[in-house]
């Protein structure tokens, strides 16, 4: 599917979308031109979360250790994974205040 003929003009707004992954959650997907394809391409996918309390934070991050195993690289902040193309970098940050945190993942993929 072609959406766009002229790449030249993408300076406007290249497509995505947006999702809602489950309750509480927000997601989107970003398409990038690719020269290669002559076309757009899924280039990164992302959800975030907002207002987890310190238990279900460590919940969300106890899952995703579970699912994708040890990090390539993990800082305070954040854990990176990189497998055939892709890379999940996981990112925590928390209010002082509230003790409360919100959780985002990115996956990039690599262009074709």
């Amino acid at each position: 599917m072609r959406l766009k003929a002229e790449p030249w003009v993408r300076h406007t707004t290249e497509p995505g979308f947006m999702f809602t992954p489950r309750k509480g959650w927000f997601g989107g997907v970003h398409f990038s031109w690719s020269a290669a394809a002559n076309d757009y391409v899924m280039d990164r996918i992302s959800h975030r979360t907002e207002a987890l309390s310190p238990g279900a934070l460590r919940d969300e991050l106890a899952a995703i250790k579970n699912r994708y195993g040890t990090p390539a690289t993990k800082t305070a902040t954040a854990m990176t994974w990189s497998q055939a193309g892709t890379t999940l970098t996981v990112t925590v940050s928390t209010a002082a205040a509230t003790k409360l945190s919100s959780l985002s993942m990115v996956l990039r993929l690599d262009a074709p």
